[in-house]
């Protein structure tokens, strides 16, 4: 039986952050750049609004979630992170792959399911909805199902991981991320993911 990895979905396989600057560009008429989404260093959640104030720019959140479901038609035109999908397609080949998300709220999980399906269409991915407010973690839900590794770009995850006996690997360079837990393992791009794990498998 192949190990298994639990992979993350926002900035980690979709491209969500760039997806939020160009909805709030577009929604104020201003000109952030992707820079300005990763300079700044703050806590994972209410990183956007930090990002927002250092910029001295007025946004509500939940107004741009509301237009991020309608304006990506469900999730489903949200792009995928570079070198993503080829970087899947390696790793299932020794791997047993699901996603785990904190997408936990019922008006985000058809879409997606949906936006899996449109984006990954020849992998066989379930999708397990976890890590939100008072649900079982992250880490406890890959030790549950016996996960070798969590790859997440939130070290709040990576961690439950690792106290919960699951290797974590801290995906991407964010401002968000820039202090690793103990014990995380570092993969700033997919390309660095498959030779970890390629390797580690072939050991």
């Amino acid at each position: 039986m192949k190990p298994k990895i639990a992979v993350d979905i926002d900035d980690v396989i979709s491209d969500s952050t760039e997806t939020i600057r160009l909805v709030v560009n577009n929604h104020l008429g201003i000109d952030l750049q992707p820079d300005d989404y990763r300079s700044v260093e703050a806590d994972y959640w209410g990183y956007y609004e930090a990002v927002w104030q250092s910029k001295n720019v007025n946004v509500d959140y939940q107004e741009i979630e509301e237009r991020l479901i309608s304006k990506t038609n469900n999730h489903e035109n949200m792009p995928l992170l570079a070198g993503a999908e080829f970087a899947l397609g390696e790793l299932s080949k020794k791997y047993s792959l699901i996603l785990v998300t904190s997408r936990k709220q019922e008006k985000f999980q058809k879409s997606t399911d949906a936006w899996v399906r449109s984006n990954l269409p020849n992998l066989d991915l379930e999708v397990y909805f976890a890590g939100h407010k008072k649900d079982k973690s992250k880490g406890e839900l890959c030790r549950d199902l016996d996960t070798k590794y969590l790859i997440d770009d939130n070290p709040v995850h990576c961690e439950s991981a690792i106290k919960n006996g699951v290797n974590a690997i801290l995906f991407g360079n964010y401002g968000w991320n820039k202090t690793a837990p103990t014990g995380v393992i570092r993969c700033e791009s997919w390309p660095d993911v498959v030779d970890l794990l390629v390797n580690e498998r072939a050991e």
